[in-house]
């Protein structure tokens, strides 16, 4: 298996293999969890799990956003789809 920083270089290199947005997702949850204490959609703050969200540009690709881990968050699809380009502080999680 592949050690977690050789995927997530993978990941930003955009090399990585069909499917792999599941364990991103954990890795990210995992992180934003440490850091937060929960996990939040980035966009509107509310409880979100690791089934139910999708990844998340922090900047936008079409901004020159990354797929960098530090550019990635989870949120809602719904407020994924929303926010679509516009570039949007983190939601502040109390």
């Amino acid at each position: 298996m592949e050690a977690e920083q050789d995927f997530l270089t993978a990941i930003a290199k955009g090399k990585h293999r069909r499917g792999a947005g599941a364990r991103l997702r954990k890795i990210i949850a995992k992180r934003e969890h440490q850091q937060y204490g929960r996990l939040a959609c980035f966009c509107c703050g509310r409880v979100i799990t690791v089934n139910t969200s999708t990844i998340e540009h922090i900047l936008p690709q079409s901004l020159g956003g990354t797929w960098g881990i530090d550019n990635l968050a989870l949120s809602h699809s719904e407020c994924n789809a929303k926010r679509n380009n516009t570039p949007t502080p983190r939601f502040t999680v109390v």
